[in-house]
């Protein structure tokens, strides 16, 4: 029986931090002026929650921790928007509401439906949970729920499904990746033809579109670049094959309508188990 042993799992979430982290640290947090603070929204990325604290760390936080920060939000007056209400708002079919926050969980840790499931449904807010597809079917056909490391099931991701709380998003098939050696994440190999990249990202797509249409009945709007990384060639791709956004691992707040490809370019604030609440929110200007 295969099992993803608690060291494999760290070296993967280390090695896909680890690349978000450097682009995060390049780009650095965006500053914007009042009137555009007021005109934008910050969106938020969490990874893996952990009641063992020796974890907590930049990418890791407690399910205290997590409360606390939906209990700030609540007591601030803040509301969770979809990816749907982006896509109304491109179309200006709608407009930008006042205290507007996004939450996003990427990767498909069983300790999201564990931890942050019932809490969002405790507090009245929503995530976009961007769930790697490889791992979730694996962890469908093998019985191991250690909650260090297991990765959700499709019986679990259809019980989300049914609720208004929880929105998937794709994070690739099995291109969340990076050995140092040929692709990182779903970006283009060196050597590789055009052609032959557009072939190889459409399968994995496909690939896992396919799972969630069987499973779920539906397939995800938005893709979540692994490790943070694309180019204008992804872009387009994601574009082609019926994603209508893509998140990406750049610090800034969100400025709807700001260019024509501004949904492929979301921004999230990585959220660190080294800050506290307030330090964390208001060093984004979420106050």
């Amino acid at each position: 029986m295969i099992k993803l042993k608690l060291k494999t799992f760290c070296v993967i979430l280390s090695a896909a931090l680890v690349f978000c982290s450097s682009l995060m640290v390049i780009t650095g947090p965006e500053v914007l002026a009042q009137n555009d603070i007021n005109q934008s929204f910050a969106i938020i990325m969490y990874h893996h929650i952990s009641e063992d604290k020796s974890m907590v760390g930049d990418y890791v936080i407690t399910p205290e921790m997590f409360e606390n920060d939906l209990k700030y939000l609540k007591q601030k007056g803040y509301k969770s928007i979809t990816v749907r209400n982006l896509y109304a708002i491109n179309n200006n079919e709608r407009t930008l509401a006042p205290k507007s926050i996004m939450i996003t969980f990427d990767d498909g840790q069983e300790s999201f439906y564990k931890y942050a499931y019932p809490l969002l449904k405790k507090y009245g807010f929503s995530a976009v949970f961007s769930v790697i597809g490889k791992y979730t079917e694996m962890y469908s056909n093998i019985n191991d729920h250690n909650i260090k490391y297991s990765h959700v099931t499709w019986t679990q991701m259809n019980e989300m499904a049914k609720s208004t709380v929880v929105e998937f998003g794709n994070h690739s098939y099995d291109m969340h990746t990076n050995t140092g050696v040929g692709r990182s994440g779903v970006t283009q190999k060196a050597g590789e033809s055009d052609e032959q990249y557009r072939l190889a990202l459409e399968t994995d797509i496909k690939t896992y579109n396919n799972l969630f249409e069987k499973n779920l009945g539906y397939t995800p709007s938005v893709f979540t670049y692994p490790y943070g990384r694309f180019s204008s060639k992804t872009e387009q791709i994601i574009k082609n094959n019926g994603f209508y956004a893509a998140f990406t691992c750049y610090e800034k707040r969100v400025v709807p309508n700001s260019s024509d490809d501004w949904l492929y370019k979301l921004g999230r604030f990585n959220r660190s188990g080294k800050k506290t609440t307030d330090s964390f929110f208001k060093g984004i200007s979420v106050v």
